[in-house]
C-alpha cells in the first residue's frame, strides 16, 4: 500500500509541476475553438479533453513508467518503450472519460471558490 500511495504522490505532483508551467489548458481552447466548436458545448468540451489528456497521458505514462521501472524496479531504459506502450491505451481511455465527465463539475465548484 505504501508503494502505490507514493506513485499516487509522485504522479500528482508531477501532474501538477506540468500544469503550473505549461498551458495545456489554452492549448484545448485554441484547438477546440479552431475545430469550429463553441464554448459551452459538449463537443468544445470534448476537443479540450482530446488534446489536453493527451498531452498529459503522454508526458506521465512515460514519467511514470520509467519511474516504476527504472528507479524502482531497477530495470534498464530499454524496458521503458515497452511498459509504455502497454500503459498508454487503457491509461489514455480511462482518464478521458473521467476527465470529460469531471470537467464541469470541477469548474463550477472553482468558480465557486475563487
Amino acid at each position: 500500500m505504501a508503494v502505490v500511495s507514493a506513485d499516487v504522490f509522485l504522479g500528482y505532483l508531477f501532474a501538477c509541476v506540468i500544469g503550473y508551467f505549461i498551458p495545456t489548458d489554452k492549448w484545448g481552447m485554441r484547438f477546440a475553438e479552431k475545430c469550429g466548436a463553441e464554448k459551452g458545448t459538449w463537443k468544445f468540451d470534448i476537443l479540450v479533453n482530446l488534446l489536453v489528456n493527451t498531452f498529459f497521458c503522454f508526458v506521465m505514462t512515460v514519467f511514470m513508467t520509467w519511474f516504476s521501472l527504472c528507479v524502482r524496479g531497477h530495470a534498464p531504459i530499454r524496458a521503458v518503450p515497452g511498459g509504455f506502450l502497454e500503459m498508454i491505451g487503457p491509461v489514455w481511455v480511462c482518464c478521458f472519460f473521467v476527465s470529460l465527465f469531471t470537467q464541469r463539475p470541477a469548474i463550477s465548484l472553482a468558480k465557486k471558490f475563487s
